[in-house]
């Protein structure tokens, strides 16, 4: 409790001392114009690069379609009675009480 105390009195002398400063000086700004930051089509292909996709060997240990438990969380997700039950009992049991064995 004494290390908070000490904490915001060292604080509160901290913000008093920068605001005696007063205001940081301003710099020049300089407007940027929207023609400013577009850059050719060209230049920007060559800094950005697409992945290509990976070797389809794989796609045969990780494949593309969801495990069946995971497609039934999101069923019980998207139905929100489903959702807020599953906060409160668990998954197992609120996707049983709306769509029933798992």
């Amino acid at each position: 409790m004494k290390t908070l105390i000490v904490l915001t009195l060292l604080g509160m002398a901290a913000a008093a001392v920068l605001s005696q400063q007063g205001p940081a000086p301003q710099q020049s700004r300089k407007v940027i114009d929207a023609e400013d930051v577009k850059i050719p089509r060209s230049s920007a292909h060559a800094l950005i690069k697409r992945h290509k996709r990976a070797y389809d060997y794989y796609e045969r240990f990780y494949p593309r379609i969801k495990p069946p438990m995971e497609v039934k969380k999101e069923q019980c997700e998207n139905y929100w009675p489903c959702d807020q039950l599953s906060e409160w009992v668990g998954f197992h049991q609120a996707y049983q009480t709306y769509f029933g064995r798992v």
